[in-house]
């Protein structure tokens, strides 16, 4: 899972873009392939995606653009295969 400004965290699993956008007092939104889905509790969520993301053996974000680092710097997703 990838933090980046403004309490936004990305990850991509089976597939299905993640997306959650903290809040605060442990609530974020989920949104998934973009879709906004519901609130829900942050730390559960997190702990649960990384669990996940220990069992999958590759994990990959998407980053699709010319200059990685200026866009970076505006929070753009960021193509990483571990």
């Amino acid at each position: 899972m990838v933090r980046l400004r403004g309490g936004n965290y990305y990850t991509f699993l089976y597939g299905h873009t993640i997306k959650l956008v903290y809040l605060k007092n442990n609530v974020c939104e989920l949104h998934i392939n973009e879709k906004y889905l519901g609130l829900c509790s942050f730390q559960y969520i997190k702990r649960r995606i990384n669990n996940i993301e220990k069992r999958v053996k590759k994990r990959k974000i998407i980053y699709q653009g010319a200059n990685l680092w200026e866009e970076a710097k505006t929070g753009t997703m960021v193509n990483i295969i571990i």
